[in-house]
């Protein structure tokens, strides 16, 4: 009964959509959905027994990566009229419990610009599926 509890309480990593207005759409992977903080350590003279530790600028920008197979209504042709656009309509990550009926988590992305689409290799001795990949720049993520 207390492995049932634990089990249900852990969230699947499978059942997830993303959505923002008119663009709404599953994918097979999602990728670098992580926050960080720069810091600097700084040296205060005399002081020999610990460092100061300051919080720097972001130096570089935060990327999420979508892959999904590419599908009769691909999200790449949405995305790619979007290119380069800065977009201030937060897009929205739900992560569904395990039957898909209730939302446990809920990603924000805030300030996003799809800024790469690509589709995989065409190789007709490989047997794979098309993937299309997104990637989009972006300036927070809540959640």
């Amino acid at each position: 009964m207390n492995n049932e509890r634990a089990y249900d309480r852990i969230y699947p990593a499978y059942n997830f959509s993303i959505d923002c207005n008119d663009l709404h759409f599953r994918a097979s992977r999602v990728r670098s959905i992580e926050q960080e903080v720069e810091i600097e350590e700084v040296r205060e003279g005399g002081v020999n027994d610990y460092v100061h530790l300051l919080v720097k600028p972001p130096s570089k920008s935060k990327r999420l990566v979508f892959e999904r197979g590419y599908a009769t209504e691909p999200i790449g042709q949405k995305l790619e009229k979007m290119l380069g656009e800065y977009q201030s309509e937060p897009l929205s990550i739900f992560i569904y419990d395990r039957t898909g009926s209730s939302i446990l988590k809920t990603y924000w992305i805030m300030g996003w610009m799809p800024v790469r689409w690509q589709l995989s290799d065409f190789d007709a001795s490989d047997g794979k599926v098309l993937i299309e990949t997104i990637e989009l720049a972006y300036q927070t993520l809540d959640g």
